[in-house]
């Protein structure tokens, strides 16, 4: 398999398994690890989803609900939108010669976009060992963006102005 991803939730990794559709696409499918991300395995666990060949995707019920997301199940949240304010995604692309880790999140835009200064190339002959330690490090050394207080311009409103007592009628 050459594409992978995984998540930074909060102080969390999320590490789902890859599953092969029927149509032939490999997506994010049960079962879903998540683990604190200080976990002191979070590398071996990282590899071994690395060298895990996707399984196959089961069927499920149709509902109207819509589809559903494991890694939102996993975390037990209910819309995507309150994922992405506190996640990070971690996308391994491995080709023939190189492994590319990438790290995609919330801007300070407040839009998500991958972030190629966190881009990190890495020779093939080093999969899929140093491969798990170096994502393992990104994990846990970038932490999604925080929510930012909203600050008004030109500070809070100022408090009313004291009026002096109205003059007695003469």
């Amino acid at each position: 398999m050459n594409l992978f991803k995984f998540y930074r939730y909060k102080n969390r990794a999320v590490i789902p398994s890859m599953v092969l559709t029927e149509a032939g696409l490999i997506v994010e499918g049960n079962p879903v690890e998540v683990l604190e991300i200080d976990h002191p395995e979070l590398p071996q666990i990282l590899r071994e989803a690395l060298c895990a060949s996707p399984g196959k995707e089961e069927p499920s019920a149709e509902n109207d609900e819509g589809p559903k997301s494991v890694v939102l199940e996993a975390l037990q949240l209910k819309k995507w939108r309150d994922f992405e304010q506190e996640a990070l995604l971690y996308t391994v692309h491995r080709t023939d010669k190189t492994v590319e880790l990438h790290v995609t999140g919330r801007g300070n835009d407040g839009f998500w976009k991958r972030d190629d200064t966190k881009k990190t190339t890495l020779d093939t002959t080093c999969w899929p060992e140093t491969v798990a330690q170096a994502l393992a490090k990104l994990m846990v050394d970038n932490k999604p963006v925080a929510d930012k207080p909203v600050r008004l311009l030109g500070g809070p409103a100022a408090a009313p102005l004291a009026l002096p007592p109205p003059k007695p009628n003469e």
